[in-house]
């Protein structure tokens, strides 16, 4: 049978060990997932262990102690009958460990060098590490001992930054006059253009796709491009159609640091970070999209309405047959609550936004909020995002590392449960159940059910550490009834320099914007998801493509018009 899913992926998202930052935050990143003797394994950065799946969508985390638990950018492949794994690390030499069975835990290979980001890849008798993270310096390669795990040859450059080539490598339309100041001070060590980050390989056919991610994790851009070549070390060229991946608009943003696997069926998938950035520029969730290779061999990923609730086949699919199964029904509509703390109001939860949110004035059971989507509607499905604000905190011996003192970390110890009842209403008086109640270990939930229904409403039975109620998103899905939105007018477009460009429309109050954009007409695989904006400053142009090709689709709660296709 089918399955519905949305992003952010759903896995229980934890409370992680500090690096900076005055509060606690949740954070999943830099994902590798892989399809291994029957089961999909998902490691991700900082979670004391890994999660795993039957069915990709559905994951259960087990702990394990013994991997590099801190480490970032954790990285699996397969060679062998073995899961080979390992992790990030500055100060020591990196462990590379294998299991036949991760669930029964991990033997270490070797422990060659330190080295940050990595990315193992296999080919028959071959070996081959990938590693970097730096506004200074490439990613480089290096030919591996695939019995010893140790190098052999000498480490070759893959990719650098070229911010007046390539706009996704351009952080500087983020910065400040602040932020540039500190850029320079830190320049001796960190250097003070776009991360290069995030190796990835993929063999596919006779061309193999190497991916990293730019220009930094907090940014809308962040994304993961690809360069192309005919063996593992290069040389590699810039492909055509880059990014591959990015989603810079939308509820959620950015979609860098990622992997790209095959499931069990031979579609391929790309995972990557999304940022929300509120208590921390590393509190990051995890998306998911369709992805493949089209017949001129370039690698893309359906990422249209990227945050909407899709219906993926049980089987072989066409990717570009994957498109949003409802429209959103909540956006900016009226909002109530039980209570509210100052500059933290309802509306807060329905401005697609993950970075705001409603907060109620206590973590107290009964605490609600209540969305009147203005008339009846067929609604679907409910998301619920729980947010966080300012959690502390708290001290404890850090005996992992062989010590004795006490320290700040974040909590982390356990799987944190949220508990609350969804329920619906025709006439704001008599409510009934949507779905069943919910005690659950998902901080991003999408509930399924069917009810016309004019009001929602969530209403709070716990949250972990009695932390007051907060939501960043409350996401209502369905069908409207009304006609479809008329197509764009006066829709003008032009390059402002060698990477960027700017898109402006008309269209009426009410009426949103996807843009879609590419390299060609057949290819307009980047999708821009705008609400209530009539003009989109494009900043991941390449110099290389000469014409870009675009179309504005417009959409509202009644669905999507396709618009006509444009060139600049």
């Amino acid at each position: 049978m089918s399955q519905l899913y949305c992003n952010p992926m759903e896995i229980a998202y934890k409370y992680q060990h500090p690096l900076f930052g005055k509060y606690a935050y949740k954070e999943a990143a830099d994902p590798t997932i892989l399809f291994f003797k029957g089961k999909y394994y998902l490691f991700t950065s900082k979670c004391g262990g890994f999660y795993y799946s039957d069915d990709l969508f559905h994951w259960e985390f087990h702990e394990d102690r013994s991997l590099e638990i801190h480490g970032y950018a954790p990285d699996i492949s397969e060679h062998d009958g073995y899961l080979y794994f390992c992790a990030s690390s500055l100060c020591k030499k990196c462990k590379i460990l294998r299991a036949k069975n991760p669930l029964d835990g991990f033997e270490t290979v070797s422990a060659p060098f330190a080295f940050w980001d990595p990315h193992l890849h296999f080919e028959r008798e071959k070996a081959y590490l990938y590693w970097g993270c730096s506004s200074r310096h490439p990613i480089y390669g290096i030919e591996m001992n695939p019995r010893t795990m140790l190098p052999v040859g000498k480490k070759v450059a893959i990719v650098a930054a070229d911010p007046k080539a390539h706009g996704i490598d351009n952080k500087e339309i983020y910065l400040t006059q602040k932020d540039r100041l500190r850029q320079k001070c830190l320049n001796l060590f960190v250097g003070t253009g776009a991360f290069i980050e995030g190796a990835f390989l993929n063999q596919i056919g006779a061309r193999y796709y190497f991916q990293y991610a730019t220009p930094g994790t907090e940014f809308p851009t962040y994304g993961d491009a690809v360069l192309v070549g005919g063996s593992p070390l290069g040389p590699f060229v810039w492909q055509k159609h880059n990014p591959f991946s990015v989603v810079p608009s939308g509820f959620l943003q950015g979609a860098g640091h990622g992997s790209t696997f095959y499931d069990k069926y031979g579609n391929l998938w790309h995972a990557a970070s999304v940022c929300v950035g509120v208590n921390h520029n590393f509190e990051r969730r995890l998306g998911l999209w369709p992805a493949g290779v089209d017949r001129d061999g370039l690698l893309f990923c359906n990422q249209y309405f990227a945050d909407y609730p899709k219906r993926i086949p049980d089987g072989a699919f066409d990717p570009w047959s994957i498109e949003p199964e409802w429209m959103l029904l909540s956006y900016r509509k009226k909002a109530d609550a039980s209570t509210f703390c100052a500059g933290f109001p309802p509306a807060h939860a329905l401005d697609e936004s993950i970075k705001t949110m409603w907060r109620a004035r206590s973590g107290e059971s009964g605490e609600w909020l209540c969305v009147d989507l203005g008339k009846i509607y067929d609604v679907r499905a409910v998301q619920v995002h729980f947010g966080d604000w300012q959690t502390p905190k708290k001290k404890a011996p850090l005996r992992e590392y062989g010590g004795t003192f006490t320290q700040e970390r974040y909590i982390e110890e356990e799987l944190v449960t949220y508990a609350y009842r969804l329920e619906y209403s025709r006439d704001g008086e008599s409510w009934l159940p949507f779905g069943p109640a919910q005690e659950t270990l998902l901080p991003h939930h999408l509930i399924e059910d069917a009810a016309d229904a004019r009001y929602l409403r969530v209403t709070l039975l716990r949250a972990p550490y009695g932390q007051n109620f907060a939501l960043s998103g409350l996401r209502v899905f369905g069908r409207g009834n009304g006609a479809l939105p008329p197509p764009a007018a006066g829709i003008a477009a032009k390059r402002l320099d060698a990477v960027t460009g700017v898109i402006r429309w008309e269209a009426p109050t009410g009426v949103h914007a996807c843009i879609r954009l590419g390299i060609a007409p057949d290819k307009l695989y980047h999708s821009i998801l705008l609400y209530d904006q009539r003009e989109y400053a494009i900043p991941f142009l390449n110099r290389e493509t000469e014409t870009y090709f675009f179309a504005v689709d417009t959409f509202s709660e009644n669905g999507v018009t396709k618009g006509e296709i444009h060139s600049f």
